[in-house]
């Protein structure tokens, strides 16, 4: 196997090198795969992710993109800063909806 030609760059988080490697196999095999559940390929629960996507964009985050995919999403936001906590995105806030 060839080295990175960026091996000498003392510059470079090789960690965060290592995790996007990761999750590039990752969503890889998501794409690839025939198994688990699809939900998102039935209109209704399509249109009910996107909605909630669009809503939570009013309050909680700004929604740059989004891919709707068979098994899972992509997702670019930014969160919003939020007045009434020091943490500009509490977890659950989505889910919670």
């Amino acid at each position: 196997m060839e080295r990175d030609p960026r091996w000498k760059d003392l510059n470079i988080d090789w960690g965060v090198i290592q995790r996007k490697r990761l999750f590039g196999k990752w969503d890889e095999d998501l794409h690839q795969s025939d198994v688990g559940p699809r939900w998102l390929t039935q209109p209704e629960v399509a249109e009910c992710v996107r909605q909630v996507l669009h809503d939570g964009a009013e309050s909680f985050y700004v929604l740059h993109a989004y891919t709707l995919m068979p098994n899972h999403i992509h997702v670019l936001l930014t969160p919003r800063e939020n007045s009434q906590t020091d943490n500009p995105f509490p977890p659950g806030v989505i889910t919670q909806r």
